[in-house]
């Protein structure tokens, strides 16, 4: 029995979004341990989403920004990420993140 092509690039695929998957997992706990809960609830209640989904969907939807944030060699100040969390839920298209 052989296994066909389209077989062999699929489970190479796997590992990939398997470790994708993950960062994104990662970089979502992070997000949502660094935004104050008061924050993420409001978004949350707009969004009809938890807190957790609000965060994976920021994540999801500008993973180079949040790789940035939780860069080892970054530092930023909580009003920074806030203002850039805050304009990123909103999907405001004249917001300009500092981070």
């Amino acid at each position: 029995m052989s296994i066909c092509a389209d077989d062999c690039k699929s489970m190479k695929q796997k590992p990939l979004k398997q470790l994708r998957m993950e960062q994104i997992t990662e970089l979502a706990d992070a997000l949502r341990n660094t935004i104050p809960n008061g924050i993420l609830e409001h978004y949350a209640e707009q969004q009809r989403l938890t807190t957790y989904g609000v965060c994976g969907m920021v994540v999801l939807n500008h993973l180079d920004w949040a790789e940035r944030l939780f860069n080892d060699n970054s530092l930023f100040s909580l009003e920074d990420i806030m203002h850039d969390f805050v304009g990123l839920v909103s999907n405001d298209s004249q917001f300009i993140p500092r981070i």
